[in-house]
């Protein structure tokens, strides 16, 4: 028997032990929600719409095209390259895009 008098079940948690479990469990619920609603494909692109056909979208960037069909533009800065004497690829994540400045000597 604890002190109290009352006998000290396995099921019985302290207040504070409590509350982390519910905060742990909350954590997990809004977790799992939002992963649920991320999507794990992009949206097809409707052709039959009367939307734009993807070779019809006007693009000012030099371009090429993969072999499963989508577009990967890419831009050019610096010095020409007949006076270049290296060559930096940079590849960014989906939180920018190409237009980010690089910030590298240009001598």
């Amino acid at each position: 028997m604890r002190r109290g008098g009352r006998a000290k079940h396995s099921f019985e948690m302290m207040p504070s032990q409590a509350l982390f479990r519910n905060r742990k469990v909350v954590g997990l619920m809004m977790g799992c929600l939002g992963l649920s609603k991320q999507p794990t494909r992009p949206v097809p692109f409707a052709e039959n719409s009367g939307s734009l056909q993807i070779d019809q979208i006007v693009c000012n960037s030099p371009r090429i095209r993969l072999s499963d069909g989508r577009f990967l533009a890419y831009r050019e800065t610096g010095v020409p390259k007949n006076r270049s004497n290296y060559r930096i690829i940079v590849v960014h994540g989906f939180g920018s895009s190409k237009e980010m400045n690089f910030m590298a000597p240009q001598v």
